[in-house]
């Protein structure tokens, strides 16, 4: 059913693991290259995340039952998603992870008055490991996921991070 690339070493012993284990890996600097080159126009094109996003926001507000003091958002992009949920949950702190922060989110950042915002171009499957335990009341990550190595370190991570009865709520393709 499934169709198999045959690779071919060269070498009669050991083949280059680390050769085959980057190819099973999303290379994360050409995601970055490529978000980065569609930075201007993204926004634009970009409706259905939008929309995805919004309906993220919406589901997680009604499973939160406390005020949000510390959100981490996971591929924060253009900073769409990061605005509303700013807007509707207020928290003191919030984290912001992409691969590349754009203009905007450091604008965001900047004019958002009610908490402190810090921003980091990193990549949160790594970034997320040197958060405190029980240390997030919400984590946000819209269309994203699907450029993740491992979901499975990543969501145990994130259930490291998150308070009692905090919410995780991502959405992926």
């Amino acid at each position: 059913g499934e169709a198999v690339e045959i690779i071919p070493l060269d070498g009669p012993h050991l083949p280059d693991f680390g050769l085959i284990l980057r190819m099973g890996l999303n290379d994360k600097g050409l995601i970055e290259q490529c978000f980065r080159k569609a930075e201007p126009t993204y926004d634009e094109h970009a409706t259905m995340q939008l929309a995805t996003a919004s309906r993220l926001i919406d589901l997680a507000s009604q499973h939160i039952n406390s005020p949000v003091r510390r959100i981490i958002e996971v591929g924060c992009g253009t900073g769409r998603s990061t605005e509303m949920a700013l807007e509707r949950f207020k928290p003191a702190e919030a984290i912001l992870y992409d691969l590349h922060i754009s203009p905007q989110v450091e604008s965001l950042a900047q004019e958002y008055t009610a908490g402190k915002i810090s921003t980091l171009s990193c990549d949160a499957e790594s970034e997320i490991m040197s958060q405190p335990d029980r240390s997030a009341d919400l984590i946000l990550s819209a269309s994203t996921a699907q450029w993740f190595n491992s979901f499975r370190a990543f969501l145990s991570q994130v259930s490291r991070v998150l308070v009692p009865g905090g919410i995780c709520a991502i959405s992926t393709y």
